[in-house]
């Protein structure tokens, strides 16, 4: 299995596809905290699934809907959601989450 990726290796991806405007790693902002996300167990593949088609039924206590993200490459849509993933797996650390400020 494949190590996932940190989270300085995803920075620059969550930065280019404007993931950071509505989610943060461990806190709720306009959409769920990525850890939040990792605790619904979904595989990688769902995860890339609900970037391009995003379910708001998922996440009824949000009132802004995320919006389907097609322009973001597969490829990258994968190592975010490897990243994600290993948030529920492992205690909050710079390793893997966002430094604290």
């Amino acid at each position: 299995m494949a190590k996932a990726p940190t989270y300085e290796e995803v920075r620059g991806l969550l930065t280019r596809h404007t993931c950071v405007a509505c989610h943060q790693t461990d806190k709720r902002q306009v959409g769920p905290a990525f850890a939040d996300v990792a605790r619904r167990n979904y595989t990688n593949d769902q995860i890339v699934e609900l970037i391009y088609n995003p379910k708001p039924k998922n996440w009824p206590d949000y009132a802004t809907e995320m919006p389907p993200m097609a322009q973001v490459p597969k490829a990258d849509a994968l190592k975010i959601a490897a990243w994600i993933n290993s948030l529920g797996s492992s205690t909050k650390s710079t390793a893997t989450g966002e430094p604290k400020p």
